[in-house]
């Protein structure tokens, strides 16, 4: 049974090099779904190391796709606690809203980098609810009003 699991893994890495190397934007939004299921499916019990290694493949394979691709694993994403954090970065700096808005509005990954986010994401940020930080980096990046 180990050597299927071997195997299978040895499938899937040669099948990412092959999309990867393509280049073709539907290769990499299937593969990217195949590797964000795989990662949702045991995000929970996965070691940080193993984290970081989602985190490599899945941020080269959003580089690869549309918006509407990134902005679906990006909702997916946000409510995960131990969500991939490169990537989640990544997603709240892209200039997409509708990839950015649900990470800066639910990910736990983002509340301790509110200080370096540029000053609109900041503000967004800051602004959303649950955010113990909010007032604090409401004034930091100079918005007038945080009501």
């Amino acid at each position: 049974m180990a050597s299927n699991v071997a195997s299978e893994s040895y499938l899937l890495i040669d099948e990412l090099e092959e999309t990867l190397a393509s280049g073709d934007g539907r290769d990499c939004e299937k593969m990217l779904a195949r590797v964000a299921d795989l990662f949702m499916a045991g995000s929970r019990r996965y070691s940080d190391e193993q984290i970081a290694l989602f985190d490599d493949v899945l941020l080269r394979l959003a580089a690869e796709i549309e918006m509407h691709a990134r902005a679906k694993l990006a909702q997916q994403l946000a409510y995960v606690d131990n969500a991939p954090p490169k990537l989640i970065r990544s997603f709240a700096f892209d200039d997409s809203i509708d990839v950015a808005r649900p990470v800066l509005a639910r990910s736990a990954r983002l509340s301790d980098a509110v200080g370096t986010m540029p000053r609109p994401a900041a503000r967004i940020a800051s602004a959303m609810p649950g955010n113990s930080k909010s007032r604090s980096a409401c004034v930091a990046s100079g918005v007038r009003s945080c009501g």
